[in-house]
């Protein structure tokens, strides 16, 4: 007995000591089968803190535990997260693990994942991430991993949906979902048992909220037969807020693309305040002590092929019955609300879709309102036959639905409306065929909350005729802003049955739009950081003109005068025409089109003209100015300007540098810079204070855009009463690359002009002028500048001089003869000595004047590349550092000796020379 106990107790201990070693011999394994899989199928930034792996947490299976796991997109998605998720749980098969073939996961458990979903027009997703097999005939590799699933949990979800492409946009707020499987006698059938919660859910399609941060549950049994691909639901039970919904059909896969739907929706509650619990305004304000009375029915059905071409057939019904809703503390209510509606469409072909609403009627307080609305031929020939008819009392609303503190609504509304006909009839210009009648007025209408408002129409009305929608007058107000406008709209029943081309004109005027007005006073948000700029689609179907006068646009810290403009949209493109207005002390004149033919690259075309405007209001003004072009803001005075451009931007409208062109004039009016970093570095190694102030007064300025760089033509300027000569370029990253010719002290040139006296003797060195003549090279950052000075017509006067200098000694040489031959020749060899002596003392001095540039250079390289070397903190950047330090201090000395040999060189030529000339002397 003693033996079998201590038997056990070994088994146990052993059994122990693998279930705690057996994480540590497996996780290599699994790592490496994760990031295996991610690195074949993935086409992503992939990237996961830590990977936990026990035994005794889930025995007989292995637990593993991803946390933060994250995948980010590349390329026009780059740092856009399309997943995250905090907690990752999963359970494999021990025996798989083992085997180390194919692991088996029986159960996943996904904990506060948010999701991002991004589409973009051209149909470009983030979520298209998977790699493809390189050859169609090559046979998919299987994956490591295979799911074996008995149990699933999603928990704490954010979903976020946005697909520019259909116009959808979907949020979903803390979703739970969770999913059990219960595996049938055939061992091919599952019983799926799945429950869904969420908090808020958010559906909008083409600018159409159809579910408004709703609550759901949903309960759902699925009988899945994987042998024929059938799923079947059964009283299935979906509640939004409290309208409960029941599902039952099924859905069965045909082939690869088709899928057979058969499913049945309908409510089996009849009381009208389920239904009305999907209005906001009703739900949020108090909805149980909302007293409701009258009854309704609904019910869809949708049976046939779904596939990448067809839809099924489906058939949507809905009824009210004599519904009342009112709220206990409201002294009115909604009564008398019937509704009849039907959409059929029995084959899944969008044309044959007929939507029916037989009756709308409803008593708003004592207001009445009813009306009908009857389509059908959607496609090719859409037909309607609408009539509204009714008068609404806004302030009556107060009495009915409660408002938010602070908000409040008044004003009358005036409807007569009635239209049937055939839209084929208006294309044709057979207007007496169609009936479009009557008019929508709204009166002293007044909206206001805590963020929003007053915003007032004292009067605004439309009528309707089958040519068009005519907008008569619009008087609007609200602060400090007033808009009144006419306009009409061509072909708008086309536009909105089936996005047939829309044209119309809208002209406003204005003594005051400020635009501050319209914003919000809640604190905005910051952009998250996965915000994506979409490119701004212009139309092909809308022929639009809009023609505005404003007295004055204020917009933040922007005052706009007499300003005027002329929009239009046509094909694609957006065109401004005669655009002005009077700021910043001058005068603004703009045209220019946009257009998004290729929605992939939108184009440009930019025509300014500018006149006078202050230098310092712009600066003050546009706080852009400061970092595209620093200079302006160490100027003063105006400037007038002329500027082209184009080219195409990018997928975030961002400009395109590398297709950005243009060119443009710049006129100034008693304009002074002072202070520019460049100017105050070359005042500083003269040591004159008069060097920091550029004079460009009455200056004429070309420039173009080529490359991502600004090319500035030559021009004169002032810089310290000097004239100088400015050319260069200065790229869209502020790099310099400028010459100014100018003249400088030589007093200031320190040892330069003394060689030079020296070189040229007593009586020439008179000759030397105070100023010379000198190329001033300007490169770095606009914000740090590198000086570098060109003196090469110094060298070139020098050669002057000396022959000047020699022609001299040759003619008093020649005078000479008569007082003696002995005395000439012995002056013209001392002349002659005099002139070696003095080229070995100006070229020792150019040699050692080079020496100490290029060891000032080389000393510069030393000290960067130790402090480098010092920065680097572990073993590998020590490695990237040193290398980084070396090749710094080999491109400082081959630079030093160029410099050096360049010295070298010319102080032998200057010898050289010399010694040719005392040969001929003697």
């Amino acid at each position: 007995m003693k033996k079998v106990f201590l038997a056990v107790l070994i088994f146990l201990i052993l059994l122990i000591g693998f279930l705690v070693a057996a994480p540590f011999i497996f996780k290599d394994k699994i790592i490496a089968a994760v990031n295996e899989e991610i690195s074949k199928n993935v086409d992503a930034e992939v990237s996961f803190s830590d990977i936990d792996i026990s035994l005794l947490s889930s025995f007989p299976d292995v637990s593993i535990e991803i946390e933060n796991f994250k995948i980010s997109g590349k390329d026009t998605f780059e740092n856009v997260v399309l997943a995250h998720v905090e907690q990752m749980l999963l359970d494999l098969d021990v025996i798989s693990v083992i085997n180390a073939e194919h692991y088996k996961i029986n159960h996943i458990k996904i904990n506060k994942p948010n999701i991002f979903l991004k589409t973009l027009k051209d149909g470009t997703s983030n979520t298209d991430i998977f790699t493809q097999s390189t050859s169609s005939t090559q046979e998919t590799e299987s994956s490591s991993f295979a799911l074996q699933l008995t149990k699933y949990e999603i928990l704490n979800a954010y979903f976020k949906i946005e697909d520019a492409q259909t116009h959808t946009n979907i949020h979903v707020n803390n979703l739970t979902h969770t999913g059990k499987a219960d595996v049938l006698s055939s061992g091919e059938e599952l019983l799926m048992h799945t429950n869904t919660t969420i908090d808020s859910l958010y559906t909008n399609y083409e600018g159409i909220s159809y579910l408004n941060w709703v609550a759901l549950e949903a309960k759902c049994d699925v009988h899945c037969d994987s042998k024929n691909e059938i799923y079947t639901f059964k009283d299935n039970q979906i509640a939004l807020n409290t309208f409960k919904l029941f599902i039952d059909g099924g859905i069965k896969t045909i082939n690869q693309d088709d899928l057979q739907l058969d499913l049945n929706i309908l409510s089996k509650e009849s009381s009208i305040k389920e239904l009305f619990s999907l209005v906001p305004a009703v739900y949020k304000h108090d909805f149980n002590g909302l007293e409701s009375k009258g009854t309704f029915t609904f019910d869809a059905h949708i049976n046939g092929i779904l596939n990448e071409e067809k839809t099924p057939g489906f058939v949507l019904n809905l009824t009210i019955n004599d519904a009342l809703i009112k709220y206990p503390d409201l002294p009115s209510d909604i009564h008398d609300f019937n509704l009849d509606m039907h959409v059929k469409n029995p084959s899944g072909d969008p044309d044959h879709t007929v939507v029916d609403v037989n009756t709308f009627s409803a008593l708003i307080d004592q207001n009445q309102l009813q009306g009908n609305w009857h389509t059908k031929t959607p496609i090719s020939n859409p037909y309607v036959k609408a009539d509204l008819v009714g008068k609404i009392d806004f302030t009556s609303l107060q009495k009915i639905i409660p408002l938010e503190e602070n908000e409040k609504i008044q004003g009358l509304m005036d409807a007569d409306l009635h239209l049937n006909g055939h839209i084929s009839d208006i294309e044709n210009e057979n207007y007496e065929q169609f009936i479009a009648e009557g008019f929508l007025e709204l009166s002293d209408f007044v909206y206001q909350n805590n963020n929003q408002g007053p915003y007032q129409i004292a009067h605004t009305r439309l009528e309707f005729s089958p040519q068009a929608l005519h907008l008569k007058d619009f008087d609007f107000k609200t602060k400090n802003t007033d808009i009144s406008a006419t306009g009409e709209l061509h072909n708008y029943l086309a536009y909105y049955l089936r996005e047939d081309p829309l044209k119309g004109k809208l002209t406003t005027s204005s003594n005051l739009i400020n635009l501050n007005d319209f914003s919000s006073s809640e604190e905005t948000t910051e952009a998250s950081a996965d915000t994506l700029y979409e490119v701004l689609e212009i139309p092909g179907n809308i022929d639009f003109e809009l023609t505005s006068t404003a007295q004055k646009v204020i917009y933040e810290n922007k005052t706009l005068e007499n300003v005027s403009s002329k929009l239009q949209i046509k094909d694609h493109q957006l065109d401004f025409k005669d655009l002005s207005a009077n700021l910043l002390g001058g005068h603004l004149e703009m045209k220019g089109v946009y257009h998004t033919k290729d929605i992939s690259k939108p184009y440009y075309e930019l025509d300014m003209r500018i006149q006078k405007f202050d230098v310092q209001q712009t600066t003050s003004t546009f706080d852009f100015i400061n970092s595209m072009a620093p200079v302006v803001k160490r100027a003063s005075g105006a400037y007038s300007k002329t500027m082209k451009l184009q080219g195409f931007l990018d997928t975030q409208m961002e400009p395109d540098l590398s297709t950005l062109s243009g060119e443009g004039r710049i006129n100034t009016h008693q304009m002074i810079v002072e202070n520019l970093p460049a100017l105050s570095t070359l005042a500083n190694k003269f040591g004159l204070d008069k060097y920091k102030q550029l004079d460009l007064n009455n200056i004429n300025v070309f420039y173009k855009i080529v490359n991502g760089a600004i090319e500035v033509s030559p021009f004169d300027c002032k810089i310290a009463d000097a004239k100088a000569n400015v050319s260069g370029k200065c790229s869209l990253e502020q790099d310099l690359d400028f010459k100014i010719q100018t003249i400088l002290p030589a007093s200031k040139l320190g040892g330069m002009a003394g060689g030079l006296s020296a070189l040229l003797g007593s009586k020439a060195s008179a000759l030397i002028p105070n100023e010379i003549k000198a190329n001033i090279l300007i490169t770095g950052k606009t914000d740090d500048p590198k000086i570098k000075l060109d003196f090469s017509e110094i060298f070139s006067d020098q050669k002057s001089m000396i022959n000047q200098q020699v022609d001299q000694v040759k003619e008093q040489f020649k005078a000479g003869v008569d007082q003696g031959v002995d005395k000439a020749k012995e002056q013209a060899r001392e002349k002659a000595e005099q002139l070696i002596k003095q080229a070995e003392l100006q070229a020792s001095r150019i040699r050692s004047e080079a020496k100490n540039v290029a060891n000032s250079i080389r000393s510069k390289a030393n000290a960067e590349a130790a402090k480098l070397e010092q920065s680097a903190k572990n073993p590998l950047a020590k490695i990237a550092a040193k290398k980084a330090a070396d090749k710094i201090r080999n491109q400082a000395n081959k630079k030093a000796n160029r410099i050096e040999s360049e010295a070298d060189q010319k102080a032998n030529s200057l010898i050289q020379k010399a010694k040719d000339q005392a040969a001929r002397l003697n």
